[in-house]
């Protein structure tokens, strides 16, 4: 069984374009480094297929010149949509991906959160992952979503 080590929620902002985009938002635990605020947000720039189809960036909060609070956006991380075939034989996609924080890099994934009961409950689970590692027996169930920006 793999350990949750973040959460996140699944959000939308409007774009330039005047139309909703579906983003992630929530906090991973990065060990000795701490909690972490990430959000991830679809790859506008893709070009080809090995490009990441997710960013992740990372909002720290800086102190501003008139004391008001400010947050500062790095992109930190790449996320890749994966699937996998479950033990039912079910089609189930994932994001697979790495998190760098300085000079350390933390393998990722990312499910649906088959346990969300409530609203207030995250909509997604982070792991720390091993990409060779991987199997779907370790992977949490889908739940598939109508917004267009998120891959389920």
């Amino acid at each position: 069984m793999l350990s949750t080590v973040g959460a996140l929620w699944k959000k939308d902002y409007k774009g330039e374009d005047g139309k909703k985009h579906a983003f992630l938002t929530g906090e991973v635990n990065l060990g000795i480094l701490g909690r972490k605020r990430i959000s991830a947000f679809k790859n506008e720039k893709k070009e080809k297929d090995t490009h990441p189809d997710w960013r992740i960036v990372m909002s720290e909060e800086v102190a501003s010149d008139d004391g008001k609070k400010e947050y500062k956006q790095n992109t930190c991380g790449a996320l890749w949509l994966k699937e996998y075939t479950d033990k039912d034989g079910n089609n189930k996609k994932y994001f697979s991906g790495v998190i760098q924080i300085g000079l350390m890099e933390h393998n990722i994934a990312i499910f649906a959160n088959e346990n969300k009961k409530e609203e207030k409950h995250p909509d997604y689970r982070v792991v720390f992952s091993k990409p060779d590692r991987m199997t779907p027996d370790q992977s949490i169930e889908d739940d598939s979503f109508d917004e267009d920006d998120l891959p389920f």
